[in-house]
């Protein structure tokens, strides 16, 4: 296999696959496999052997439907180039995976070191994208490539893996020894702490995360909507958070929805519980010291706690997202050559015009429930059944005009407030019901003592009254007065509300401009009022107690409006005219010809009733086929999954059919193949290498023989089909290179010309880790020794430039220090060697900044460059020339200073300028020199 490097247009990186990387394969089958068609099979002893391994029994799968049968496509992932480019870096989700491979479910990406996850996977998305114009829909190949996804790389090394095949009933994933290189990549949390956190302290650290991530975090994204079909037979209520409303929910949903790439690609889409959940990862990854609590009472919120300090945080994104038209798509996604980088505020921008398409209602809403409706049916309060045993409490709680509520989805919608009144936290009609507006069942009251009480029927005074301040003599002091009007009395629903260890009403009892409970408290206390007044409006423990608000906590509620769905929503129901089932309880379970029996209890008398239970019938499983040992006859057979005792089987003769001849280094295949006449058994076979040949070798001959530079070739050849191998002969090298204790002790002559180390030039591949080190030679030195070390090891490593003038050093890490030193070694006639003296130590820094802009000024040029924070400064060069021939350096201490004016230039001149950073540590050490940029000086 041919070394191949392969680059995409856009921050693509390079492939490098070498020989001896294809993993072990199972039977290849042909075009005479798609002919016959059928199931593949295991034979007996192939059984035994599994069974001897631990490995599950093999129950074969029709032709097609199984992962194996990718292995019969002939494809070996390994034969195919790879590009990977990040999507939208620096997230660590969606990436593009250029490559000729038919086959996306055969190979992934393993990032072995990932510290987000053990072992990090990059694989095919398997995702449709309505906004994507793919080239076959069926693999969703797209420009070339496919669309992959990961979540929890962090990039750099990542290595490909290929599905292997072993007993060709299971996949595995092997890995192969192709690597790729990513840039560094984070996931959302480190892409807020890193964005956002640049303050001194963790709560403003929180705090400014908060900030940035409301500005950019949507509600929720945008799809194709898909055609409204019926699933369920009637509206229905439902509750929701304690913090919310009650729910309806339609009938209806969507058929066919698909998803947007604009939608899938934004990482920044969370809702009222995502978005307090990130800010609570965010608080471990800035502390792992901190902890959170989410709210008792409100999902969106969380409590931080730091060093004793607790601060809240929560929320959710902006705006909305909406089912559109696929007419309705403001882009199409490209990859690939000629693709556009995608950019986040560009995505962002376009969910926002999607949330903000106007749609045509398409929801049938001839029978539609309604708040309103739901207002119009309770009269003066009513329970609402929701479920088998849910029961909750809705009253009118105004004029029946104002309702709050949103829609989302296929018609459903959820109610905020208004004239629709539901309990919540409280007792009504001797139950409790709690947080969640569900009637909680068993609650007495010292379960919740302090919870609100609604009372029907109750006597409320409607005290109609004027205030006005006057002075008190004695004190000097305005007071405010009160003067009774009118008292009239209402009978009426009334909420109670528990303070202090009383109940009293709240302002919704009481009439406009008519005294509420303080005011009445008021009255009494300046004798305005008699006392009776505040004791029709306070109810203290013992009247609580005596009204007996738990009463019914273990009855269910006798009538009421049918909400569930199982009845047209505001069917009434009257236990007491009628029964209500509970859920059916088994007795018999039926079998496959045999009726079974169930009974169902009434959840008001108890009263019991017995049904029928219909026999299931067969419900066959998947047809398995096993094979002789001999592979004589295929047997068949399928078992009832209701019962299993039901088998059928069927035995029948194969026949056999080569379908690949051997050669000297592939196996050949035979086929074993039977039909059956039952026809739930598919033609089934079984597949059998024949062992190749292998070559037959003759006598090795030298084709080319070693030189002192070069090793020779010794050429072999097959007596069977005539192919040639290759071995080499390794070269003379002894001629060129000394050993190491050799060169240790190699005389120093002065005569021999050192290297002069100012005209070394080194230049750098950061991602590669590998710096190249280029010197001038002279032609009368037989080799050149290149010494290398890390900054602040103390032995050197050794390497040879067989006499070249150049030197890869490798193994370099990013910001790395490293020190070399060149020498000249000369063998001697008596086969002893020489050196002249070592250059002085040249001092690089593994590192480099880009050039970003240069602007010409009036014999003056600007330049400016990015940062590197690990650096100590940095040195500008320019010069006249193109090669940086007589280039002049200029030093910037520190790393926050990016920018440098260079003054007393030639007028209208040509500059080059390159920038290199520089890192001090007892020496300076000198970076990668930048790409040039070239202005024309005023």
């Amino acid at each position: 296999m041919t070394m191949v490097f392969a680059f995409l247009p856009m921050t693509g990186f390079a492939t490098e696959q070498g020989a001896g990387d294809q993993p072990e394969w199972g039977p290849v089958l042909d075009e005479v496999y798609e002919q016959l068609g059928g199931v593949d099979i295991t034979s007996d002893q192939q059984e035994a052997d599994q069974a001897k391994a631990g490995q599950p029994e093999d129950n074969a799968t029709p032709d097609g439907a199984a992962d194996r049968d990718k292995a019969a496509s002939g494809i070996n992932p390994a034969d195919y180039s790879y590009e990977i480019t990040p999507l939208l870096e620096p997230f660590n989700h969606y990436f593009f995976v250029k490559t000729e491979n038919p086959d996306p479910d055969s190979f992934r990406f393993l990032d072995k070191s990932s510290v987000y996850s053990e072992n990090s996977s990059i694989s095919n998305s398997s995702t449709h994208f309505a906004d994507i114009k793919y080239e076959d829909e069926a693999t969703d190949r797209v420009n070339g490539g496919y669309i992959f996804y990961s979540g929890d790389t962090d990039g750099g090394s990542i290595t490909l893996q290929t599905l292997d095949y072993p007993g060709l009933w299971y996949a595995a994933w092997c890995d192969t020894s192709t690597t790729l290189s990513l840039p560094k990549l984070k996931n959302n949390v480190d892409y807020l702490v890193d964005t956002y956190a640049t303050k001194s302290s963790f709560f403003e650290n929180m705090d400014a995360v908060q900030a940035g991530f409301s500005k950019i975090c949507l509600y929720s994204g945008s799809f194709i909507r898909g055609k409204v079909v019926r699933t369920e037979d009637y509206w229905s209520m439902g509750t929701g958070h304690p913090d919310q409303g009650l729910y309806i929910y339609s009938p209806f949903s969507r058929q066919n929805s698909v998803s947007l790439f604009a939608s899938a690609i934004y990482p920044f889409r969370y809702d009222s519980l995502g978005f307090p959940g990130m800010m609570g990862r965010v608080s471990q990854k800035l502390d792992s010291s901190s902890s959170y609590e989410w709210d008792d009472y409100s999902h969106a919120y969380i409590h931080v706690t730091y060093n004793g300090e607790t601060k809240t945080y929560g929320g959710q994104g902006n705006g909305k997202g909406q089912g559109i038209s696929e007419d309705k798509i403001l882009r199409y996604f490209t990859f690939g050559a000629g693709s556009t980088r995608i950019d986040l505020n560009e995505v962002h921008d376009l969910l926002r015009q999607y949330g903000a398409i106007e749609m045509d209602d398409d929801i049938p809403r001839d029978d539609a429930l309604t708040w309103k409706q739901i207002y119009d049916t309770i009269g003066d309060g009513a329970w609402g059944r929701i479920g088998d045993e849910s029961y909750i409490y809705l009253y009118p709680d105004g004029e029946g005009n104002s309702f709050d509520a949103d829609e989302w989805g296929v018609g459903n919608s959820i109610y905020w407030w208004g004239d629709l009144g539901y309990a919540r936290s409280c007792w009504v009609d001797g139950r409790y019901v709690s947080m969640y507006k569900l009637w909680e069942k068993g609650v007495k009251f010292d379960d919740e003592p302090t919870a609100d009480i609604i009372l029907k029927d109750f006597t409320v005074p409607q005290i109609s009254y004027t205030s006005n301040y006057v002075k008190n003599k004695e004190t000097g002091q305005y007071e405010l007065v009160y003067t009774v009007e009118s008292i009239t009395e209402e009978t009426k629903m009334v909420r109670f509300r528990y303070k202090d260890g009383v109940w009293t009403p709240n302002y919704s009892a009481f009439a406009n401009r008519c005294a509420d409970y303080d005011k009445i408290a008021a009255m009494v206390k300046q004798g305005k009022l008699d006392q009776k007044y505040l004791d029709m409006v306070t109810l203290t423990g013992d009247e609580v107690r005596a009204l007996q608000v738990d009463r019914n906590t273990n009855i269910t509620p006798g009538k009421g409006f049918f909400y569930d769905g199982n009845y047209p929503a505001g069917t009434p129901f009257d236990h007491s005219v009628s029964h209500s089932w509970g859920k059916p309880t088994t007795v018999t379970s039926p079998g496959c010809e045999t009726p079974g029996q169930k009974v169902m209890t009434c959840l008001i008398c108890g009263e019991e009733k017995t049904e029928e239970i219909p026999p299931t019938g067969h419900k066959w499983g998947k047809a398995t086929y096993k094979i002789t040992k001999d592979y004589s006859i295929i047997k068949a057979s399928r078992t009832c999954e209701n019962d299993s005792t039901h088998v059928e089987t069927e035995n029948k003769e194969t026949t056999e059919i080569i379908t690949k001849e051997p050669t000297c280094e592939a196996p050949g295949e035979k086929i074993y193949r039977a039909e059956f006449d039952n026809p739930a058994f598919k033609p089934a076979k079984k597949t059998v290498e024949i062992p190749a040949l292998g070559h037959k070798w003759g006598d090795g001959v030298i084709t080319q023989y070693p030189t002192a530079d070069a090793d020779g070739i010794l050429s072999f050849t097959c007596g069977n089909c005539g192919g040639v191998r290759t071995e080499p002969i390794p070269k003379d090298v002894d001629t060129i290179t000394p050993s190491d204790m050799m060169a240790d002790e190699a005389v120093v002559d002065e005569l021999i010309p050192a290297v002069n180390t100012a005209k070394i030039k080194t230049t750098g591949n950061i991602t590669r880790q590998l710096m190249k080190v280029k010197f001038p030679v002279d032609p009368a030195i037989d080799n050149y020794r290149i010494q290398y070390r890390l900054a602040g090891k103390a032995s050197w490593k050794n390497g040879w430039s067989a006499g070249k003038d150049i030197y890869v050093i490798q193994g370099l890490k990013k910001s790395s220090l490293c020190e070399f030193r060149i020498a000249g070694y000369v063998k001697q006639a008596d086969g002893s060697w020489a050196r002249g003296a070592w250059s002085k130590v040249a001092y690089r820094y593994m590192s480099a900044v880009a050039t970003k802009t240069i602007k010409a000024g009036k014999k003056s040029l600007t330049v400016t460059w990015a940062k590197d924070k690990k650096a100590s400064g940095y040195q500008v060069q320019y010069s006249l020339k193109k090669n940086m021939a007589g280039a002049k350096t200029k030093t910037v201490k520190g790393t926050s200073k990016t920018k440098l004016t260079i003054k007393k230039l030639k007028s209208g001149k040509k500059y080059y300028v390159k920038v290199r950073p520089i890192k001090k540590s007892g020496k300076t050490y000198i970076g990668i020199l930048s790409k040039g940029l070239v202005v024309k000086v005023k």
